[in-house]
Order: structure tokens, then sequence, then C-alpha cells
């Protein structure tokens, strides 16, 4: 069967003068006048990171991942948004609601970014179209959840965007992570990642499990965190954070999940997104998501419907042509 390759598509409404410069002249990645992070990225590593897997933790995580049903696994699912996105000193890392604004209608200067992947057959892989404070949507087909999910397994929890490169609207620097803040939530509860994770108890009431990638696999961009676990087993929320080589983001993340729903098959999808990279110094840039009910459908692409013309760049925004981090077959 002939690879087809994908075709991906950024608009960012912001000045492309920055096109030419590399990323890592564009921030400071340094962690110069750092305080501690919150949650798990302020623990020592040694006590983030075990040296085992605990097997009473496992037997927690397996009852948690059994609470949810496999129908995302090769499902197109999509939502709408509100979107706040902003820079924050470390201490207001998960405390961040919205940008300030001196407005009367509280909107704010900033951006619109607009992503849209599709394969060589034109058939959608993936969207993403949110202003910097707003309502917005997003999407990913099961085929596109399967691309990211090997490169994981390929290459770690991180891939160096090298050369020339620049993305104004900060999603992403001088590393690009997985969106496990969205459509890739559902990692915590799949076979890749019980089976290259250590766990263990960290506190029994509430349930929460500590993770970290097993040693055989921190040679590549690795994730630590903390599972937190609801009465009946579900999963509740989950924390994390990315370690990688030189330049170091100080980049992680949470997600807040729904209960299980009958009608999008149990799938494990979040009602909340946050991510989170260091800037300069002890600013940040934060985005968070707060998500309306996702739809799902068994269909492996995303219908042409959902996906903005692709020949009209959207709100008058610079468009960029260039290929998504993986390939998959059609």
């Amino acid at each position: 069967m002939k690879l087809h390759r994908p075709i991906r598509i950024v608009a960012c409404a912001a000045a492309v003068a920055w096109a030419a410069a590399p990323a890592a002249a564009q921030r400071d990645t340094t962690r110069a006048g750092a305080t501690p992070l919150p949650g798990i990225v302020a623990r020592a590593e040694r006590e983030a990171c075990p040296a085992r897997d605990d097997p009473r933790a496992r037997a927690l995580w397996e009852g948690m991942r059994a609470r949810y049903g496999a129908g995302l696994d090769s499902a197109s699912a999509w939502t709408s948004m509100r979107a706040s996105a902003g820079y924050v000193a470390s201490g207001s890392l998960m405390r961040f609601d919205t940008v300030p604004s001196e407005r009367l209608d509280g909107t704010t200067d900033g951006w619109t970014t607009g992503d849209a992947v599709r394969d060589g057959m034109r058939r959608g892989l993936s969207f993403y179209a949110a202003p910097r404070v707003g309502r917005g949507r997003r999407g990913m087909a099961g085929r596109q959840r399967a691309a990211l999910l090997h490169t994981i397994a390929r290459t770690g929890y991180g891939t160096l965007t090298r050369g020339v490169y620049a993305d104004i609207s900060q999603l992403s620097a001088v590393w690009t992570y997985p969106p496990l803040d969205g459509e890739l939530a559902s990692h915590f509860a799949d076979d890749l990642f019980g089976s290259r994770t250590f766990f263990r108890v960290e506190r029994e009431r509430p349930i929460t499990l500590g993770f970290c990638t097993s040693p055989r696999f921190r040679a590549q961009p690795y994730l630590s965190g903390s599972l937190f676990l609801r009465a009946d087993s579900s999963l509740e929320r989950a924390q994390w954070h990315f370690h990688t080589p030189e330049p170091q983001e100080d980049a992680g993340g949470e997600a807040r999940f729904e209960p299980p729903r009958a009608e999008t098959g149990r799938a494990l999808l979040p009602s909340q997104g946050e991510m989170y990279r260091r800037h300069v110094g002890d600013q940040f840039f934060h985005r968070r998501l707060v998500y309306s009910p996702w739809s799902v459908d068994p269909a492996p692409f995303l219908a042409d419907s959902l996906f903005p013309p692709p020949t009209a760049p959207l709100g008058g925004m610079h468009v960029r042509y260039h290929d998504p981090p993986t390939r998959a077959k059609p």
C-alpha cells in the first residue's frame, strides 16, 4: 500500500517576521530566577520516579482503565471549548483562570490559532481553532491518534524542533509534546501507557497514583505525574510533567475528566485541559481549555464539514504548510 504524505496547514494571526528566527533564539528557556513548580514538578526526581512498579498500584490502575471502553481507539472525536491563555509566574500555575483585560467586553489582544491536518487523499485527520481568549473548536481522527501513539512508542514524549521554526501562538516552541490535555488524554488508560510506566500509591484517600516512565525508556523524553481516582475507580484528574534533554522547558499539564458516558462508548475524555511551558525566567506560557461534551463517531476520519475551507485562510491569518511529525498509512 502506498504511503500518502500528510498535509498540515497552520494559521497564526501574528507577525511573520519571526519566521526566520531559530526556536532557541525566540524565547529564553533557561530557569534563571525560577521558583519551585506545583505538584509533581516540585518533587525530587528520585521520589517522582520509583525504581520498581508497585503491584498494588498497578492493580488500581488496571481497575481504573477497566471503567473505560476502547471505542476511542479508532474513532473520531471533536468538541467546542473555551480558551484562556497568557503568561503567568510559576506561583500562578494551576490557579490561572483567564487573561486580565481592561476592556469592557473582556476581550484581549492576541493571536487566533488554526491548525488542520489532512492525509495525501485530503481525508481529515485533525483540526484546532481557537483565539487566545474565547470560544474555539478541536478534533482528531482515530487514524491521527494512532500515529501520535506510534510516535510516543518510537521517540518518547517530546520531539525536538530543529532548524528554523516560529509559532507565536506558543503552542510549540523548542519541543513539541503530545496533546495529553486534549484528544490524547485517553493515553492515561491505554496499553502503551501501561507498558512503559511504573506506578506507586501516593495517597489512600482519595486514591492517588504516582507514575513515571520506566527506566528502560528514560533515554527518550519521558513523563512523570499523578493520577487522581474517584471513589468508583474512574479517573478524575491527571497531572504530568515532561522530562527532556536540554534545552528544558519545564513543560507539563493537567487534564480533568468527565465521568464515563454510554453515548461516547465510555471513552476517557477530558472536560478541561491545561498545558504550560517556561518562557523567560520565572514566566510561563499557560493555556487552559474548558471543553463542552465531546462528540464521538466510529468513522476513522473526520468529516469535511468540521473543517474550514482548505483554500481560505482563517480571518486573514498567515498560512504555512509543513509535514506533521509522523506519517500514517491511509
